[in-house]
């Protein structure tokens, strides 16, 4: 399946989905919406269930990070306080998904959430600049 990523759902201003289209029909099969969120980066984990990095407004809109599930379109888990970050990953040897946010108190941060029981792990400090995008590299690990 392809996941395409809707900032605004029908002019809804808070919410956004995750419209699910099958590669072989080119039919959308189901859109996933998604409150308080506009997705902007997404990556597939275990168990049938994704992150999104959303993008907020720090107002109406208060940072997240959400971790849904593909099938039914739950929220499985969903971190306060840390989101906007575009380009999310999920690392398949230790379960981590991973953001780079741009949009916590203290400053941005490198996010480390733990795929199989969806809580933060850590968040390491970025200095300078405004970070959107993370991944890793397989050497030395």
């Amino acid at each position: 399946m392809f996941y395409v990523l809707i900032f605004e759902f029908n002019k809804d201003q808070p919410n956004g989905d995750v419209t699910v289209i099958d590669p072989r029909t080119g039919k959308i099969v189901k859109i996933l919406p998604v409150e308080g969120c506009h997705p902007a980066g997404i990556a597939v984990g275990p168990s049938g269930n994704f992150v999104l990095g959303c993008t907020a407004n720090g107002k109406e809109m208060p940072a997240i990070t959400v971790i849904m599930n593909a099938r039914s379109g739950a929220v499985v888990a969903t971190i306060k306080g840390l989101g906007r970050a575009d380009i999310v990953n999920f690392d398949a040897k230790n379960h981590h998904y991973y953001t780079a946010s741009r949009d916590y108190p203290r400053g941005p941060v490198l996010e480390e959430i733990d795929a199989k029981s969806n809580t933060l792990v850590q968040m390491i400090p970025i200095t300078g600049g405004n970070p959107n995008s993370v991944t890793f590299s397989d050497a030395k690990r």
